[in-house]
């Protein structure tokens, strides 16, 4: 696995490059106020791409930092883990208070990554099974340690949290009990595009792959992400629009009724390319 790491030097570099088209543009169009224009314009594109998209994805969940209470010894698996193997930053350990055993990884270039374990998962699951997702996670980031796919992660998230306040002010769901979100709906097949340019299915199924490498059983990841996905099934869990592909496993399973906000590949595919079979 290649280190791929987001620097801040590229983040500044697109800032600077996308700001200068909106500029130009903004000059043709409407010459000396098109300038003022364009800079609003490039202003507001970054304010909520890196800024508000991303609230979106940490403040929604209650995190609390894995410190001092590490019986399952995952701080040194991972230390160990990046000594041996080629990752980007070091990723900070962080507790998820949800009764779904889950885990999700996140990453902003000016942050440090974010990995975080349900609480639900340390209870129910095995120590080896929890280092199991763990490393899944640790591959999953890397998939996604570049500027296209933090770029795009974040005008999707953007595009969803703008989606979620207009559906709120539709007024037929303010009448009627039964909430409808035609905004969300008409932009699907964008948020959905730009979801599968940050981490496309394949590139799922890779980090598979990649993880079973780590802990060196494909067994052991399969047997992991069938009970992950059975849990899903029976106590689907309620997280913004294009954030479930951060998840290990989709959270949502049946309570996202739109396709396209479905992320992952099937799980008798994933199984399929990692063991051989389905089901477990």
């Amino acid at each position: 696995m290649k280190n791929k790491t987001v620097t801040p030097t590229q983040v500044w570099l697109f800032v600077i490059l996308t700001s200068l088209v909106f500029l130009i543009l903004g000059s043709h169009i409407a010459s000396r106020m098109g300038l003022f224009i364009g800079l609003f314009v490039a202003v507001t594109f970054h304010t909520l791409i890196f800024i508000w998209g991303e609230g979106l994805i940490l403040k929604r969940f209650k995190l609390k930092p894995m410190k001092g209470r590490d019986p399952w010894g995952l701080n040194e698996k991972r230390d160990q883990w990046l000594r041996n193997s080629n990752f980007g930053s070091l990723p900070g350990l962080w507790i998820l208070d949800e009764e779904l055993p889950t885990a999700f990884s996140f990453e902003a270039p000016w942050k440090k990554p974010t990995i975080a374990f349900s609480s639900g998962l340390l209870k129910n699951f095995t120590k080896q099974e929890i280092e199991a997702v763990l490393a899944h996670q640790m591959c999953h980031l890397q998939t996604r340690q570049n500027l296209k796919s933090t770029v795009s992660l974040m005008i999707a998230n953007t595009l969803s949290r703008m989606c979620h306040h207009l559906d709120y002010l539709w007024i037929p769901s303010l009448v009627f009990e039964k909430k409808q979100k035609p905004f969300l709906f008409l932009m699907s097949p964008l948020i959905y595009f730009l979801v599968e340019l940050s981490q496309s299915q394949r590139d799922q199924m890779a980090a598979d792959l990649n993880a079973a490498h780590l802990v060196e059983s494909r067994e052991l990841l399969g047997q992991v992400l069938w009970k992950l996905e059975g849990w899903a099934l029976t106590h689907p869990m309620d997280v913004p629009a294009a954030t479930s592909q951060l998840f290990i496993v989709n959270p949502e399973r049946i309570r996202q009724k739109n396709t396209l906000l479905q992320f992952h590949p099937p799980l008798q595919k994933r199984l399929e390319k990692l063991v051989g079979y389905f089901p477990i």
